[in-house]
């Protein structure tokens, strides 16, 4: 017997993806540190959503790995990381 699961709305497939993608970052940053593999999440957004949305959530990675790093991970605040950062 197959069951037939409910399509998901635009809105919904998107927070579902920026979801899953924030909770990876979490555990991607404390796992490997500052090794956030950025390009891979950038080419995951950019097969699986529109450009805009892709571009949101290649940001939300991005800020959220940051976040972490200089909130939990104590970075150093130099100007060179925050350079690199940038």
């Amino acid at each position: 017997m197959t069951v037939a699961l409910p399509a998901l709305s635009s809105d919904r497939r998107f927070a579902l993806w920026a979801t899953t993608f924030i909770v990876a970052t979490v555990l991607s940053s404390f796992t490997l540190a500052c090794a956030l593999p950025l390009a891979g999440f950038a080419a995951v957004a950019a097969l699986t959503a529109s450009r805009r949305e892709a571009l949101l959530l290649t940001g939300a990675v991005w800020l959220t790995n940051q976040a972490l790093g200089f909130i939990f991970l104590h970075y150093p605040t130099d100007a060179m990381t925050l350079a690199w950062g940038g």
